[in-house]
């Protein structure tokens, strides 16, 4: 591990300078899991694939499937997303205390990827235990490290933006309020359309009202967009609408429930925190509630609602409150979306948009 930890040393002081001690722990918690799984020579060759299309002006995803979890893989450019800013929990990469197999998952742009494929199967530039993997899809290249997978995914919108040659998008502030005035207009979100055909279908009026008073302010803001948005999803916009304007009749216990959530369960991070944190919910617990309401297994599932009344009543909350709470955690945890997933289309879009504002040959 001595060259991964020295490695993570050098990114850390580059991109933070000094930092926290909830950074000296998260690292100590992620860098004590790659060890535990005998991951850093996978890790490493990640590390050394983003110096490839980083060399030939390639992009890189913000995130990655779950990769968006690790702190880790931020500070080696693996994703672009840092999980310390969005709440995003390690466990979504890699459950603590299991040993499993691990799948890294990287986004890049066509053209990084054929470059890549092109490179490794020069016999010469296989890493040691590295062995290319077939794939069913010519947008997909899979590599096997030991036990564990890398799997790099060409990315059409990736590739559209990185025609954009002049654009840099790796200093581009992720606050900048111009670019969400552009996202609260529906016209610039149904611009990804052009890219992905499957991600809106079904976009209804009704949606394209809640967009315009929704007004995203933040790259969570937009996540939640891309949750509500979801043709499946089922959620009372109207409510949403009221409850993020603070004029819903709540209880000041529901309140409490809410205030972090825009008035909705929207992501599964949210629901377990939530539950940790007040309902004194183990870690275990939480995700026997997680398993019990997306696999529906009614045994566990009766299990965690006798456990939630039981913890809540020794605070003597008002059942109300309790029995409208269980019911809004169930009936929204079945649509939830993980928010590793979501802040990482949110990016993208943000991107979108930005490419599209300072390039105008962009098409939409």
């Amino acid at each position: 591990m001595k060259k991964l930890k020295t490695l993570i040393q050098e990114k850390r002081i580059e991109m933070f300078g000094q930092y926290t001690i909830e950074h000296a722990m998260r690292l100590d918690i992620e860098l004590n899991q790659i060890k535990n799984l005998g991951m850093e020579n996978t890790f490493l060759v990640c590390y050394h694939l983003t110096q490839l299309v980083k060399k030939n002006k390639g992009l890189i995803g913000p995130s990655p499937a779950l990769s968006s979890s690790s702190l880790v893989l931020y500070l080696l450019g693996i994703s672009m997303v840092n999980p310390m800013e969005h709440g995003l929990l390690f466990e979504h990469f890699s459950p603590i205390k299991h040993k499993s197999t691990v799948t890294i998952g990287m986004e890049v742009d066509m053209d990084s990827l054929t470059q890549i494929r092109n490179q490794l199967t020069d016999s010469g530039f296989l890493f040691d235990n590295m062995h290319i993997k077939d794939s069913t899809f010519c947008n997909v290249l899979e590599l096997s490290i030991d036990d564990n997978t890398i799997q790099l995914s060409g990315s059409k919108v990736l590739t559209e933006l990185s025609w954009r040659k002049n654009i840099d998008f790796s200093s581009l502030s992720l606050n900048d309020m111009s670019i969400f005035q552009k996202l609260s207009d529906p016209k610039q979100i149904i611009s990804m359309r052009v890219l992905k055909s499957d991600f809106f279908v079904g976009y209804t009026m009704e949606q394209h009202k809640f967009l315009n008073e929704y007004a995203p302010k933040s790259i969570e803001d937009l996540a939640q967009v891309f949750v509500y948005l979801k043709p499946w999803c089922k959620y009372d916009l109207d409510s949403i609408l009221k409850r993020r304007k603070g004029v819903s009749d709540l209880t000041m216990f529901q309140k409490k429930f809410f205030m972090e959530t825009n008035g909705i369960y929207t992501f599964p991070e949210q629901v377990s925190s939530m539950l940790q944190r007040h309902l004194s919910f183990s870690k275990h617990q939480t995700q026997s509630y997680q398993k019990a309401v997306r696999k529906k297994v009614n045994e566990l599932y009766n299990a965690c609602e006798e456990l939630f009344f039981e913890n809540a009543r020794k605070d003597d909350y008002d059942l109300i409150d309790l029995e409208q709470i269980w019911y809004n955690m169930t009936h929204y945890n079945s649509s939830m979306t993980d928010k590793t997933m979501v802040i990482g289309e949110a990016i993208l879009l943000y991107w979108w948009v930005y490419a599209m504002s300072h390039k105008q040959s962009i098409h939409s």
